[in-house]
């Protein structure tokens, strides 16, 4: 449903996220699910502004709260 509601309204772009962190090593990957949903934009000219997502702060295998980092 939103795909159609993206469709009909052909906003200017569409702005989402690009990447995604590996759960199993350090780094970060392109989900290939993503694929389909930027080709279907684009066969429809709606452009995409992609970001590359935010660092996930893992130390040890732990997860580390941003907020810390500002102390």
């Amino acid at each position: 449903r939103v795909m159609a509601k993206l469709i009909k309204d052909h906003p200017d772009f569409v702005f989402t996220t690009s990447t995604r962190p590996w759960n199993i090593k350090p780094g970060d990957t392109m989900p290939a699910t993503y694929i389909g949903i930027w080709k279907t934009l684009t066969k429809h000219q709606i452009p995409i502004l992609a970001m590359r997502d935010t660092p996930w702060l893992v130390k040890n295998g732990k997860a580390l709260v941003p907020a810390d980092c500002l102390a």
